[in-house]
């Protein structure tokens, strides 16, 4: 997307992802912060900087470890709510699109957004889950269709979902 001309907000756990973005999708704001249900501080669960397992769910970080043998770190780290975070890095009320992969934190980051302001018309969302049946009894799932959103489509953990019409 960023090579067809559209900008955004990048929201990651570590430094070295976010000076990441930076280099790579310099039209983007990319920020340090956990988005969350709250604003405050949260524990973030670090593999390595660059690591997809990095989150802050202590339940999943300790699956992980179990699995992969190797230890985390913790890190204190700001969170705030998505509707903060957009407020305060300018973001349009009718921006298009909302992707959230953050490791079982999805339904959190998805509390945090007022869905009477925002209204992205295409949310792709991580649902840890192994098959439809899982998807469509997930939290995620059950909290996104009382706000009106329907699921189009999934691909492996990713769930697509699109407002309703009225």
């Amino acid at each position: 997307l960023s090579k067809k001309g559209w900008k955004g907000l990048n929201i990651d756990l570590t430094k070295s992802n976010v000076e990441l973005f930076k280099k790579i999708r310099k039209k983007d704001v990319s920020i340090k912060i956990a988005a969350s249900n709250k604003k405050g501080s949260i524990n973030s669960y670090i593999f390595d900087p660059g690591s997809g397992l990095n989150n802050v769910n202590k339940k999943y970080a300790e699956k992980w470890k179990k699995k992969i043998k190797k230890n985390y770190t913790v890190e204190k780290i700001e969170s705030d709510t998505l509707d903060s975070i957009i407020e305060k890095h300018s973001v349009p009320n009718n921006f298009e699109y909302l992707n959230i992969d953050v490791e079982s934190h999805e339904l959190k980051v998805l509390e945090g957004l007022n869905f009477e302001k925002y209204r992205p018309l295409l949310i792709t969302c991580e649902i840890q889950s192994s098959n439809i049946n899982e998807i469509i009894e997930s939290k995620v799932y059950k909290f996104l269709i009382t706000k009106k959103y329907k699921l189009i489509s999934y691909y492996y953990l990713t769930c697509f979902f699109i407002p309703i019409e009225k």
